[in-house]
């Protein structure tokens, strides 16, 4: 029998348990089954895979499209789109107004409550829009391009259509359904991909990019409704709104402060610096979250409906947060190095000379997101623990330091900006996780243990690679086969050799979510292997 709050991370409760300590649990040494420890495994590794495989396919399609609008528009069409982005992002976090992680951290919801949800995101849709509506003249006069007066028309029709189906997304992620969920998100990805480009090849130029926006949004909409079976009551309680806006009216505020911080850029650029250099800046963050994107996409929806499971248990919760920083660290730190390494080559392979500049702006900003999944994974901690009035704290202690972080680094053009995600990440990652050393005594130098030697390796490699190739001449593909081949082949056989307990962790999670396929099971008996005896760290 597993202790409760045992995760049962072998999936043989008989078995010995290296390097954990069983500790007494004070609730008296209430017991539950192994069955039930290992169907939360079960339940937490599928939807951690639903969901990654919806982040990777809806990324995919988008990284495809991105690749040849690219090619087709020009860095001003884009640029010129992107002086939107800090005004719809707002709106959109006025929509949501964090109940959704209400109704996901609550375990107990009526259909008042979320009928009341429903009718708020429909009436702030609506507000939301009008807003944006009424601050197109305004924004269009302040930048100096007419044209964004009827785009931010078309941008505000987006914002109420997405508004309606918030509801069911967020029953779906309550409900770790993301095998729907990314079924409904890659359709309308594909639709919306073939509708842009098309548009684009006609000459719509930038309009093809808002109709792929406004497109994709219509179908997720529909396809939400069609095959979720849920319907609002004609009801709005006042009652139902007080308390989940107890909980989310603190992650509406933060979010709304995230958006402020994380759009900044755009207008800092695009008001004194000019819509070209918006667009290659835009750019670089574009390409960096095509490949961070999906890990972190996962980690958010994810980790709070996991994590919450654990509510009263800390010593289950610290195993699951900890499961989950090294597991995706296992991802993360060679996918940002790589990306560093390869970044010159993949720029101009992928766009073409015309976004060149966005070569060294990228890897600025890889080397500010490594730390992206511990960022998630320990502010969903706090809100699996109920503390969303902690989590505003921390966040406005960020973005005040990150919005000054901004402003400075503008004084040394586009890289200054760019360097400031790397403090503001440092910065980010000692506050996120004070208030995880305070309650799971998990703090800072605990989790930086966890992935060292993967960034140490990853690092030597990168080195190696670029110290070799920079002095041959290769053609652009060939550099960067190169270079992805070289650094994959480094990383991997340094990782394999120590066999660090990151990359046990992580592979636990194949057997169950990939048990079907046989290379994965015997990918991961291989990493195991030893894993009862003297096997290396």
């Amino acid at each position: 029998m597993c202790a409760t709050g045992d995760w049962a991370w072998r999936g043989d409760c008989g078995g010995s348990m290296r390097g954990q300590v069983r500790r007494p649990r004070s609730d008296g040494g209430r017991r539950t089954s192994c069955k039930e420890a290992i169907r939360v495994r079960l339940r937490a590794a599928s939807a951690a895979m639903w969901s990654l495989g919806d982040a990777i396919a809806r990324q995919g399609v988008q990284f495809v499209a991105g690749v040849v609008l690219a090619r087709i528009i020009s860095p001003t069409e884009f640029g010129v789109v992107a002086l939107l982005y800090l005004f719809t992002g707002i709106a959109a976090v006025f929509v949501e107004g964090g109940f959704s992680y209400s109704l996901i951290q609550s375990k107990i919801n009526s259909i008042e409550d979320e009928s009341t949800v429903f009718w708020f995101n429909a009436a702030m849709g609506a507000f939301a829009a009008a807003g944006l509506i009424f601050a197109a003249p305004w924004v269009a006069d302040f930048y100096g391009y007419p044209v964004l007066i009827p785009l931010a028309y078309a941008f505000s029709a987006n914002i109420f259509i997405s508004s309606l189906g918030a509801i069911h997304s967020t029953l779906l992620s309550r409900e770790l359904n993301f095998r729907l969920q990314m079924m409904i998100s890659g359709s309308a990805s594909v639709i919306s991909a073939v509708a842009s480009i098309i548009m684009a090849l006609i000459g719509f130029g930038v309009w093809a990019l808002v109709a792929q926006v406004l497109l994709s949004s219509i179908i997720i909409t529909a396809l939400l409704w069609i095959s979720h079976s849920w319907r609002p009551a004609f009801v709005f309680s006042i009652g139902s709104v007080k308390n989940l806006f107890g909980f989310g009216g603190y992650l509406f505020a933060a979010s709304l402060l995230d958006t402020i911080y994380s759009k900044l850029y755009t207008v800092v650029i695009g008001k004194y610096f000019g819509v070209s250099d918006l667009a290659q800046y835009g750019r670089a963050d574009w390409t960096k979250q095509i490949v961070v994107g999906p890990l972190g996409s996962m980690m958010s929806k994810v980790a709070l409906p996991v994590l919450s499971v654990t509510q009263g248990d800390r010593e289950r919760l610290f195993r699951g947060v900890r499961l989950a920083v090294q597991g995706a660290m296992m991802i993360n730190v060679p996918l940002m190095v790589g990306l560093i390494v390869v970044a010159k080559p993949l720029v101009g392979f992928l766009y073409g000379e015309q976004w060149a500049a966005s070569a060294p702006l990228l890897q600025i900003l890889c080397a500010g997101s490594i730390l992206l999944p511990l960022h998630v994974i320990n502010l969903n901690a706090l809100l699996a623990l109920g503390r969303s009035d902690l989590f505003f704290r921390l966040e406005v202690a960020k973005k005040i330091f990150g919005v000054g972080s901004v402003l400075v680094g503008s004084a040394w053009g586009l890289k200054g900006i760019a360097f400031a995600s790397i403090f503001f990440s440092l910065f980010s990652f000692i506050v996120n996780s004070y208030y995880t050393y305070r309650y799971l005594q998990y703090g800072p130098i605990r989790q930086f243990e966890e992935f060292f030697d993967l960034l140490l390796y990853s690092s030597i490699a990168g080195i190696c690679v670029d110290i070799v190739l920079n002095s041959h001449s290769f053609g652009v593909a060939v550099d960067l086969a190169a270079r992805a081949f070289g650094f994959a082949v480094l990383v991997i056989g340094m990782i394999g050799l120590r066999r660090p307990r990151a990359l046990r962790a992580f592979v636990q999670l194949l057997p169950v979510s990939m048990g079907r396929f046989v290379i994965f099971r015997k990918i991961s008996q291989f990493c195991l292997r030893g894993e009862g005896g003297g096997g290396g760290q």
